[in-house]
């Protein structure tokens, strides 16, 4: 018994009948009138009704870098999706606020650090499956700790754009003044503390008017530097399966007393505070690229900002000096792209994830922005260091490197660790006593956010 006869296998009957008329139409013997007649009054298809463009947001100003001629450029080549980039801040608040109120972005840039939490709260969707099936975005090119990063309960929830490190700057003139050899670096805890005694002066009027080194200066800043010294000394701020605040341990304790002795030899900390940001201070300058601090820990982007804003300074790069015994550990940060909860096309939202991850764009983004690749492989190619040594250097860092506990709540552990180290330095507690109290207080914002962290009200 013959089946259902389609509308394709009507229109495919057609197409077949069309042709044998037009093949029977040259031979005049054969020629049916009635049927010619037939094939002349057929009316042509009908040609398909453009398709309307699927139309999606993204937040944030970016009309003003590379990332705004990336969006023009994916405008241009995908003519089913148009993206529009509203200038409205990246704030966490006004994402929670828009996908709460069901209107959220197709597409949001983030801090890496926020990606559990948010995961856990609901407010962004896993672009797990979206990634295991592109060819674009693979999890083995990014360095280890950034997907580390992004995964929580075992699934993929952001994609990291990019990274940042830090290195050890040293001004090589300052060296040779003070008769250090400009070519060797402090490497231990005890050589930048000598290094520093040589590098340090006091004007006759006994005021500060160079400094060797100071752990609060440069970036990140110093109760983010606390967490470098914690993990040189094999310390953890958070226990492995962050239920715990653990970093009023002995080498919590240690790494603090370190920074307040490194403050109190040179001067009281409002006396360096205010030496390390002077009012004088003019558009991308800072203390190092005037040429009166000698030493310090700083981010890759403060290389662009020196060739451009410090002309005449001199200096090298180097990995942080570490504590006797100590291991070598750096801070990398860097923002990731997320698809909110809720929105309607999220698969064009990726599309346009997948235009920013190829590798001849992750370069030009980079090269643009003063980042580093999200892919180890691109950032430890001779594409993006072109046998620069600081870019090497910076590239070969991140694979040490280590960011915040990606953990609810995180965002409240900063305000504290910030008065921990305020209260150490000022002499108002002593470092266990400043550490103690920290602890107890980021316990609370564990325990308050437990049931998130174990995946019970993820939805």
């Amino acid at each position: 018994m013959p089946g259902k006869q389609t509308r394709r296998d009507f229109l495919k009957f057609l197409g077949v009948s069309s042709a044998a008329i037009a093949l029977a139409a040259c031979s005049p013997a054969t020629t049916s009138a009635p049927a010619a007649q037939q094939a002349a009054n057929t009316p042509p298809p009908a040609t398909p009704a453009p398709k309307e463009k699927i139309k999606i947001t993204m937040w944030g100003d970016y009309t003003k870098d590379v990332q705004g001629e990336i969006i023009n450029e994916f405008n241009q080549v995908t003519p089913d999706i148009e993206l529009d980039a509203l200038n409205v801040p990246s704030e966490p608040e006004k994402l929670i606020t828009a996908v709460t109120g069901g209107n959220p972005p197709d597409l949001f840039s983030m801090d890496r650090y926020l990606a559990g939490e948010w995961a856990a709260r609901g407010v962004v969707m896993p672009v797990e499956e979206y990634v295991s099936a592109s060819t674009v975005v693979k999890k083995d090119r990014f360095y280890k700790r950034l997907l580390t990063d992004v995964i929580w309960r075992n699934q993929m929830w952001a994609v990291p754009r990019w990274t940042d490190c830090r290195a050890f700057y040293w001004n090589t003139d300052l060296f040779t003044t003070a008769g250090l050899d400009p070519a060797t670096p402090p490497k231990t805890w005890t050589e930048l503390e000598a290094f520093a005694d040589k590098l340090t002066q006091r004007d006759a009027d006994n005021k500060l008017k160079q400094l060797g080194f100071s752990p609060i200066a440069g970036n990140p800043p110093g109760f983010l530097q606390f967490w470098i010294y914690l993990w040189q000394l094999g310390g953890l701020y958070l226990s492995e399966d962050n239920n715990q605040a653990v970093f009023n341990s002995p080498e919590g304790v240690k790494a603090l007393e370190w920074m307040v002795h490194m403050t109190d030899k040179y001067g009281t900390i409002d006396e360096i505070s205010e030496f390390l940001q002077p009012p004088t201070l003019g558009q991308g300058q800072d203390v190092f690229g005037l040429g009166i601090l000698a030493m310090q820990v700083h981010g890759q982007w403060a290389v662009a900002d020196y060739a451009r804003y410090a002309t005449d300074l001199k200096y090298s790069l180097a990995s942080i000096p570490i504590p006797e015994g100590g291991q070598p550990v750096n801070y990398i940060g860097g923002w990731t792209w997320v698809i909110p909860k809720g929105v309607k096309h999220p698969d064009a939202s990726f599309k346009f994830i997948e235009y920013n991850m190829t590798d001849e764009n992750q370069l030009r983004i980079d090269e643009g922005l003063g980042t580093i690749p999200a892919y180890e492989d691109i950032a430890t190619s001779d594409k993006w260091t072109k046998g620069d040594a600081k870019r090497k250097l910076f590239a070969e860092e991140v694979k040490v490197g280590r960011w915040v506990p990606v953990t609810p709540g995180v965002s409240e552990m900063f305000a504290i660790q910030i008065r921990v180290l305020d209260q150490a330095l000022h002499h108002q507690q002593t470092p266990k006593e400043a550490l103690d109290q920290g602890v107890k207080e980021v316990q609370e914002i564990l325990d308050k956010n437990k049931d998130l962290r174990e995946g019970k009200q993820l939805t």
